[in-house]
């Protein structure tokens, strides 16, 4: 698994000419390690890898990279308060005329000038490049293990939200039916959500990204619930409409249309296939009777990291690929009036096909709650 990992970001990255890479990101050196601490850095070989960590996670390090020293890669944890980053990437390299890239975006701007002045004193040949974002590609596309978490973490929160749908009701405050959220999603087996629980009510809706906050849901109004879980570190994100008695006609219209535009989009989910025109699929079903209302992209990857690659947006040319988990969340939004999103989460299989990974239902029929 970590073999495997090491090799697909290796291939990228020897594409650039780099002989070496530092990695910042967290979520990939755990993708890379296994290992789970933060504020430690990562400098990746040709054969395998050293963690620069501190005493906080010594233990934690050397546990995790016994996996990947079993996969036969060359791997060392290293002290940071004995040798920093830069002092173990010297000393490693040794000399020569090395490459290094740095995941820069991710290091703040000081640190990076602190580490690039030591390695240019010590390595007065090196050059220095940018890692882009040769891991977070290669995380694009899920192993087996990794699939199984998301799944994990996909039937956590289902079956949290179907436990709280039966206590909904008028009153309760929004920030209330997230707690009941989040506790469910604990007692199915999550770590936890995965972002913050988003509930909005009423005009509450139009707000693709709300504040849950204290209002109380009431009466013919609707509810809108973007959650997710965490299980094993991966992730799941969906979200759900819920009417509270009548369903205001208006609303109802919206709803069929985001409905139709997630199918529209699912006949475009081919392997190779640009993502832009899954995204395109959706909104022009939606700019039909409702331009402009569609606010955000269709959908991103999911998996340590609840955005991912790849991105369904427009001008995003990326290839869908066996392997990759993503969301397909259309919306439609009339500020301060009303919203309605539907969101699920899709697995692309090795015949080129989508999955839905979710199965929770999306019928109008189970989205009203009457108490």
């Amino acid at each position: 698994m970590y073999r495997t990992r090491f090799k697909r970001v290796w291939k990228t990255l020897r594409s650039g000419k780099a002989s070496h890479c530092i990695v910042a990101r967290a979520e990939n050196i755990r993708y890379l390690t296994g290992f789970r601490g933060d504020d430690s850095m990562l400098l990746l070989t040709r054969r395998g890898f050293a963690l620069v960590t501190d005493m906080r996670y010594w233990e934690e390090a050397e546990a995790a990279l016994k996996a990947p020293a079993r996969e036969g890669l060359k791997v060392r944890a290293i002290n940071r308060k004995r040798e920093s980053v830069a002092e173990a990437a010297a000393r490693l390299i040794g000399g020569g005329s090395p490459v290094i890239c740095v995941e820069e975006d991710v290091m703040p701007v000081s640190r990076w000038k602190s580490v690039k002045r030591v390695l240019k004193k010590q390595l007065v040949s090196a050059r220095f490049g940018t890692a882009g974002a040769a891991v977070e590609e290669a995380r694009s596309i899920k192993d087996g293990g990794e699939i199984r978490q998301i799944r994990r973490a996909v039937r956590a929160a289902e079956k949290a939200l179907a436990d709280v749908r039966e206590g909904l009701m008028p009153g309760l405050s929004e920030r209330r039916v997230a707690m009941m959220l989040h506790t469910a999603m604990v007692e199915h087996g999550a770590e936890g959500p995965s972002f913050p629980i988003i509930v909005a009510s009423g005009k509450g809706t139009s707000r693709p990204h709300h504040e849950t906050s204290e209002r109380k849901l009431r009466r013919n109004e609707p509810v809108l619930i973007d959650w997710g879980a965490k299980a094993g570190g991966y992730v799941s994100d969906l979200t759900r409409m819920f009417f509270m008695g009548k369903i205001p006609s208006a609303a109802a219209k919206a709803y069929e249309t985001v409905i139709s535009a997630q199918a529209e989009a699912l006949k475009k989910v081919i392997a190779g296939e640009p993502v832009c025109e899954v995204d395109s699929a959706a909104r022009r079903v939606i700019d039909k009777e409702y331009e402009g209302l569609f606010s955000h992209a269709l959908g991103h990857g999911i998996g340590l990291e609840v955005h991912e690659q790849p991105i369904l947006a427009p001008q995003r040319w990326e290839l869908l690929a066996p392997g990759m988990v993503f969301t397909i969340e259309p919306g439609i939004y009339v500020a301060g009036r009303w919203g309605v999103r539907m969101e699920d989460d899709y697995l692309m299989t090795g015949d080129g096909a989508a999955k839905r990974l979710s199965t929770l239902p999306t019928s109008m029929e189970w989205a009203v709650v009457k108490r």
